[in-house]
């Protein structure tokens, strides 16, 4: 099982600071790639005749659109308040904790 230190979060705060905030390093990779899949099931069960089938992809796209823009408003709120955030880091002791 994958486990989250103090150092991977030391890490992903700098590689912030000097790029900044976006979207795909927001979500992550596992994210995009289970969102995918899951919009590639929808896809096929609509391709069925069957009306229990659509149902199911029509549930399916509600999740992924409700789940996309939930996400979507986390991350506006985190780009508009990473300034704040910027100025209440102690930033060396984040590159402390990288290197350590």
């Amino acid at each position: 099982m994958f486990k989250v230190t103090k150092q991977i979060l030391s890490k992903k705060l700098l590689q912030q600071r000097e790029k900044g905030i976006n979207f795909s390093t927001f979500l992550g990779a596992k994210w995009l790639v289970s969102k995918i899949i899951l919009a590639m099931f929808t896809g096929f069960l609509f391709l069925q005749n069957d009306s229990f089938y659509r149902s199911i992809a029509l549930v399916c796209t509600g999740y992924l659109v409700g789940m996309t823009l939930a996400h979507l408003r986390s991350f506006i709120i985190l780009k508009r308040s990473w300034p704040f955030h910027q100025e209440l880091i102690d930033w060396e002791e984040v590159e402390q904790s990288v290197n350590s």
